[in-house]
């Protein structure tokens, strides 16, 4: 979110030019919330001029008188031009353009709608009202989501005053004295109301006449634009201004447009539609919240108008209107149809139930501030009970005992206040006692407890001054069996094969698995989703691993990474739920080795004391990634405990660069196998003997079926594991492969004919496999 320094400031009457901004912005980073960085900007209006439209031609353009410089000139045509309305002109080194919204800075680079000039601002003297600096704060949403009233510029404010000493201007100072009629009856409007107050707390109507094609002075679009709101017209950019100013959001409707028999708040009815300002049609869900007529819906309420009923620049007449609209509903409906709207993220933090009528009210004062005339028809009307005043209660001694400093009552009472509570307090021999009104701006999901009061006390106090103090605890913390062998597993694959741990979301990432043309069967869907993209729970930790590497591929030639994580999956009747452990090897320079990430996995089994893994080929697999002659099956006595091998080149590179290994077994199968202790053995008595057999085999005989021969051909065979391979064009079919054989007696010394009998007999039974001795 952006924010304006010179906007914060007119709710403080002070020159913001007199303030230490990096001060500010490192205390308020202390304090309140993280401000991200501050951007400097100086408007270039020496470059920019107001022209007004001569004459307007599809086919010769736009003719334009520019007063400062009393000439004339012709810039291509536009459809929004129209006789006597007022342009700005860019003049780029000799180059003459349409003003952009580029040149004040915003983020979207569009036309520049119309502005509106006063006789005495022509000529170039519109340029002395505008602010031609400023500083631009860059809030992190995530730091303000529990403040509903830092969602502007006022909010901000009242912070800021609060942290230098400066009161904040009244809001009525702020506002136009229009009345506010509470609970109106249908016979006393001429829009009766009607609102659930389970969907809309409170609702405030007022019904107004302007004149038509009111565009918007240039000080009031160049602060729209620096918090990236592009100007349309003088009524709607009100009413953005009024949500940027005050942090309530509102519409404005064309009255004429409306049935005026009755504007209600409800749910939408089944089959339904809306066409939205945007020109999306939407097919509404029982559970929207809308605003409508007898007729038809007008607005999707909190989220966004609709365009049937939305402001023209032949508009005149205007229902404005200002809601607190529940805010579970808005999040909900506004995630549905992907319209996280200004002030969809507004409305799904709570907002102020009293700011509404304000809203209108403070609409009216800058119409008034731009002499802009207009015909009130009507009090403001609201709907909707008032909130319920929380009041809270706490000792002083209980705020000294939760922050461990001793505190002045003064100081309390004025943090409290200066951020619009109301404080009382009784002082007796039982101690100092408060009672603190809570402001209804702080009262929807932020000041409720003691413990909020206390934190408000401890961050005007400062954090950096409390003492810092360790906390006595007496707690013995007993390591269970199956933390232990967690904990095993997971320093195995950190240290022993150089992995790095991460963490993934336990939804699919559905955006990942359309790039990768993967559908995943037997999933769980959840009911209410965070986003459309995060619905599904996971079956498998490889698609997190892939994407965790092509995130990260560009600043790295080699990458290991593995997860502990939940998988679930749901066979038609049970949904079943496990832990399941998988990593990846990549390289960018495609030198990733079967059988060298084989070893690793070897190696991690065995230092688990689980020796009795077989890799079997595996002969079909649901997985799309895996390779299919460089797959395998993990076995352990009989029972698959997961899988690895290679991803499929055509597969991968689809998604990413270089060549990659992967694998993912059942963790808790094998926090199960690996709970055997390991058991002394004596140490041999007679010594081994290692004898390498080169061969030529087909590719059919894999590796580990040579071994499990080879082991199963004579007791006094210790094992066998693999040195080498190597593989030629000419060969076909067929590779080379050397083994290693161990070999020990444990009755006695091998001797040299004992061995060649060994030996012998290894020949022969792998000649009957179709091998060449080599």
């Amino acid at each position: 979110m952006k924010l304006s320094i010179a906007w914060i400031f007119d709710h403080l009457g002070v020159d913001w030019h007199s303030i230490d901004l990096a001060a500010l912005v490192a205390k308020f980073n202390a304090t309140t919330a993280e401000i991200e960085r501050v951007e400097l900007i100086n408007f270039p209006f020496g470059q920019l001029y107001a022209g007004r439209v001569i004459s307007s031609d599809p086919h010769k353009g736009i003719r334009l008188f520019i007063a400062e410089q009393d000439k004339e000139l012709i810039l291509p045509f536009r459809s929004d031009a129209y006789t006597d309305a007022y342009f700005l002109i860019g003049d780029d080194t000799n180059m003459i353009r349409w003003a952009s919204t580029a040149d004040f800075f915003c983020a979207k680079d569009q036309l520049l709608s119309s502005v509106q000039l006063a006789a005495s601002e022509q000529g170039g003297f519109w340029k002395n009202r505008c602010e031609t600096t400023d500083y631009i704060l860059h809030i992190d949403n995530k730091s303000i989501t529990n403040r509903p009233d830092l969602w502007g510029h006022r909010g901000f404010a009242r912070e800021i005053g609060a942290l230098l000493d400066i009161p904040l201007i009244q809001i009525d100072q702020l506002c136009a004295s229009v009345p506010i009629h509470d609970k109106i009856k249908p016979s006393n409007t001429p829009f009766p109301v009607i609102a659930d107050a389970a969907y809309c707390s409170r609702l405030a109507l007022l019904s107004l006449h302007v004149a038509a094609h009111l565009a918007s002075p240039p000080l009031l679009m160049s602060r729209l634009l620096r918090v990236d709101c592009k100007p349309i017209n003088l009524c709607v950019d009100l009413t953005n201004y009024v949500m940027f100013d005050l942090g309530q959001p509102m519409h404005a409707f064309d009255a004429s447009s409306l049935d005026q028999k009755k504007i209600e708040v409800r749910t939408a009815h089944a089959g339904e539609t809306i066409r939205l300002l945007d020109s999306q049609l939407i097919h509404l869900h029982e559970d929207d919240i809308i605003i409508a007529d007898t007729q038809r819906p007008l607005s999707l309420a909190g989220v966004m108008g609709g365009i049937d009923s939305g402001i023209t620049p032949q508009s005149t007449h205007l229902l404005l209107e200002a809601g607190c609209f529940n805010a579970v509903a808005i999040r909900k409906t506004a995630a549905r149809y992907k319209k996280r709207t200004e002030a969809a993220m507004r409305f799904e933090k709570s907002m102020d139930p009293e700011a509404p009528p304000f809203a209108l009210q403070r609409f009216v004062a800058l119409l008034d501030q731009l002499n802009v005339s207009y015909q009130l028809n009507s009090a403001i009307m609201t709907v909707g009970n008032p909130p319920q005043t929380i009041v809270i209660e706490l000792s002083h001694d209980l705020i000294e005992k939760r922050l461990g400093v001793s505190l002045n009552t003064d100081f309390v009472i004025k943090t409290w206040c200066v951020l619009g509570c109301l404080v009382s307090y009784t002082d007796d021999e039982n101690g100092c006692l408060y009672s603190v009104t809570i402001p209804s701006f702080r009262a929807t999901k932020d000041l409720t407890l003691p413990i909020d009061l206390i934190e408000e006390i401890g961050r005007f106090y400062g954090y950096d001054a409390l003492p810092v103090q360790l906390p006595l605890v007496k707690a013995m913390v007993r390591e269970t069996r199956a933390l232990h062998k967690e904990r095993l597993i997971k320093n195995l694959l950190s240290y022993g094969a150089c992995m790095k741990e991460i963490q993934n979301y336990a939804f699919f990432d559905e955006a990942f698995l359309q790039r990768c043309t993967f559908d995943p069967h037997h999933t769980v869907s959840v009911q209410q989703p965070v986003s459309e993209n995060w619905r599904r729970l996971v079956t498998t930790l490889i698609p997190g691993l892939m994407h965790a590497v092509i995130n990260n591929d560009a600043d790295n030639n080699e990458l290991r990474f593995f997860e502990w994580n939940r998988v679930w999956h749901y066979d038609g009747q049970e949904l079943h739920e496990k832990n399941n452990v998988a990593g990846i090897f990549w390289s960018k320079k495609g030198t990733i080795d079967f059988y060298k990430a084989k070893s690793y996995l070897v190696q991690f089994f065995h230092n688990l004391n689980i020796t009795t893994v077989q890799w079997r080929h595996c002969t079909h697999n649901s997985m799309p990634w895996y390779a299919m002659h460089q797959t395998a099956e993990l076995i352990v006595a009989d029972q698959k405990i997961g899988h690895a091998g290679m991803i499929n080149p055509s597969f991968w590179h689809q998604i990413g660069k270089g060549e990659a290994f992967v694998f993912e077994c059942n963790a808790d199968v094998l926090k199960h196998l690996a709970q055997q202790d390991k058991k002394f053995s004596p140490l041999p008595i007679y010594p081994a003997v290692e004898r390498d057999i080169s061969m030529l085999i087909s590719l059919s005989m894999t590796v580990q079926r040579i071994i499990d021969l080879v082991m199963s051909l004579d007791e006094r065979m210790v094992s066998v594991h693999l040195i080498d391979y190597y593989d030629r064009p000419e060969w076909k079919d067929q590779r080379s492969v050397t083994i290693r054989l161990k070999i020990r007696d444990k009755k006695g010394t091998l001797t040299a004919p004992l061995i060649e009998e060994i030996l012998a007999m290894v020949t022969t039974a792998l000649i009957k496999q179709g091998a060449v001795i080599r």
